[in-house]
């Protein structure tokens, strides 16, 4: 929304501009990706419930995803601390949604 281009220091316009329809083909298939990845740990840990599957996804987002990119974004970038939050907030949601989902999916 609004603050996220703000941080981003964009405008609507220019968001629209630089938008393409391969942009979202390669973020669908980087999702598939991911909950590979999730599905491969959730198996391998046994996990069976709604809440062992969003712990595994949290730990996932925390170790793989969340670390890496705030010390990519914020620490050598020097993006604010606020846009990682709203981007990686969003991978949060979705890696415990889908540990979630793939731990009791029989």
């Amino acid at each position: 929304g609004k603050k996220w281009m703000a941080l981003l220091g964009k405008t609507p316009e220019e968001i629209q501009k630089g938008s393409s329809p391969m942009m979202y083909v390669i973020g669908f298939v980087s999702g598939l990706i991911s909950c590979f990845a999730i599905s491969c740990v959730v198996n391998a840990a046994g996990a069976a419930t709604l809440i062992n599957g969003a712990l595994i996804g949290f730990l996932c987002w925390l170790g793989f995803a969340g670390a890496t990119s705030y010390n990519n974004q914020v620490n050598f970038v020097g993006r604010p601390a606020g846009l990682w939050a709203i981007d990686s907030g969003y991978n949060l949601v979705s890696f415990v949604i889908a540990g979630a989902i793939l731990a009791v999916w029989k």
